[in-house]
């Protein structure tokens, strides 16, 4: 009996190899193999900004943490004005680990951004409230003394004031003396606003 050949296996297709077209890359965008899913995430960035909605649509509905991933760095490369709404709008997915990668890449568009920090702090929902200040967090503006200033003024919520007076204090405090003592009168019986307060003003009054 003769030597039986071993049975090779059939060569795995290569994901990239169909339609590269615009249409054919947003075809696969929506396929069942996430190797496909994440190759048009980056191939279609080749379409510049024509690209954001469907990279923006696809990202609303994926649950592959690699193929949002690929969405995201490419939506990142097409920073703009689009790219930025489209991301802010997907803030209030219940995904918290695609909320945390969400701000991470509006965090490099300050520019972009800026515009809808001010509506996100007197957002409704606190944990938008909260993200916001996240956003803040990883970002150089010029008008972050001021969102801070209005955040100190207007918030009531315990989590979102001790996660804006964490972020002032991390920045000296920034001047806004009499704005925190009104917040240690408005929260007079939390100690822990009280201490952070408190080694801010410090702060503030060993920069003078």
């Amino acid at each position: 009996m003769g030597l039986r050949q071993p049975t090779l296996a059939a060569p795995m297709m290569d994901q990239r190899a169909r339609t590269r077209d615009f249409d054919g890359l947003v075809e696969q965008l929506n396929a069942p193999c996430a190797s496909q899913r994440r190759w048009a995430a980056r191939d279609i960035t080749h379409y510049h900004l024509k690209a954001v909605a469907p990279l923006l649509a696809t990202l609303s509905e994926e649950r592959s943490s690699t193929v949002q991933e690929a969405l995201l760095v490419s939506l990142e490369r097409l920073e703009s004005t689009a790219t930025a709404d489209g991301l802010v709008a997907l803030l209030h997915t219940r995904d918290t680990a695609l909320r945390q990668r969400i701000v991470d890449t509006l965090q490099s568009m300050p520019r972009h951004v800026a515009p809808h920090i001010p509506p996100l702090l007197s957002h409704s929902d606190a944990d938008i409230r909260i993200v916001a200040l996240d956003i803040i967090r990883g970002i150089s503006h010029p008008n972050i003394t001021t969102w801070l200033e209005q955040t100190l003024i207007n918030e009531t919520d315990y989590s979102v004031m001790t996660h804006a007076l964490d972020r002032l204090y991390t920045m000296g405090g920034l001047g806004l003396t009499q704005p925190l003592l009104d917040v240690k009168q408005r929260f007079t019986s939390c100690d822990y606003i009280h201490d952070v307060i408190d080694r801010t003003l410090s702060r503030i009054e060993a920069c003078q």
